[in-house]
């Protein structure tokens, strides 16, 4: 597992599901916040994802993975202490207030690239929780689903027009060669038969 501050830390591997585990023990926030991810010995990485420590009074939970467009995602306003009073919590989206919850939860339902951005949450006489990143990924291509981009599909525009214009020229060339064989052949046949018709 490798982080942002190019710290690496083993994983130990978990057989039975074939994936590995780097466990992050007594989290403190100056020294494990930050952005992580995993590389195979290839230098092959997976996404990034951002991990927060905090220890102030109000956390904002959200998911650590990117969510993918169409998923509903929930984000959850969390205290260290029970609050008897006014247990409502106020949501933020990139500084913007979205909307107040009375169970401190926030339901995104049906997520799309517009609802990426930093969250976090607000509640009354405790304060605010850190931002946290909410990202959004479009879904995944089923197998055999392919996408052609620009350049892509501008060259085969540019190999395919002259192609299907010397196949068009081809085709009325040869029909017009078939054309005129017939009529010289038509006129041929006339000829004779009135040659034949003035013979004694």
């Amino acid at each position: 597992m490798r982080t942002t501050k190019g710290e690496v830390k083993p994983c130990l591997s978990k057989k039975e599901t074939a994936a590995w585990q780097c466990p992050i023990t007594l989290a403190y926030p100056n020294s494990d916040s930050g952005l992580y991810w995993c590389e195979n010995e290839l230098g092959e990485r997976s996404n990034t994802l951002k991990f927060t420590v905090t220890d102030g009074p109000v956390i904002l939970e959200s998911p650590s993975r990117p969510a993918t467009e169409g998923d509903n995602v929930i984000l959850r306003c969390t205290t260290q202490e029970d609050l008897t009073s006014d247990p409502s919590a106020d949501f933020y989206k990139d500084g913007a207030l979205v909307g107040t919850e009375p169970t401190r939860e926030m339901t995104l339902h049906g997520v799309s690239a517009g609802d990426e951005g930093l969250y976090g949450c607000r509640v009354s006489g405790l304060g605010e929780s850190p931002q946290s990143w909410v990202r959004v990924e479009a879904p995944p291509l089923s197998p055999g689903h392919n996408i052609l981009s620009v350049p892509r599909l501008v060259s085969h525009v540019i190999v395919g027009i002259p192609f299907l214009v010397t196949t068009v020229l081809l085709a009325l060339i040869y029909y017009g060669d078939r054309a005129t064989a017939r009529r010289a052949n038509q006129k041929r046949s006339i000829s004779h038969r009135v040659v034949m018709d003035m013979a004694p």
